[in-house]
């Protein structure tokens, strides 16, 4: 992955900066995602092969997508209003 990088990122030295800190924010984000989803393993993109790595990210940006939908649905859930329950009073 590091490889394509360099090629297809115009292999300018400044960009291998850029590279570098890219690579350190997409770490950052599988931990993240790891340690907040139990179900998550992000070990196949920090030991894995390169179409390892890949698949480990394609299935984070599903996960973040099921997760992104979960959240509207839930926002519009709690615009809906239930309808009012009548109190009856008990007898003395």
């Amino acid at each position: 992955m590091n490889k394509a990088l360099k090629q297809f990122g115009g292999g300018g030295g400044e960009n291998v900066e850029d590279i570098v800190s890219s690579i350190v924010e997409v770490r950052d984000h599988l931990s993240l995602l790891s340690g907040a989803f139990h179900h998550f393993d992000a070990s196949d993109y920090f030991t894995g092969e390169p179409v390892n790595q890949l698949n480990c990210l394609n299935l984070a940006a599903e996960q973040t997508s099921v997760i992104k939908y979960i959240f509207i649905w839930l926002y519009a859930l709690s615009f809906i209003s239930l309808p009012a329950v009548q109190h009856q009073t008990l007898p003395r």
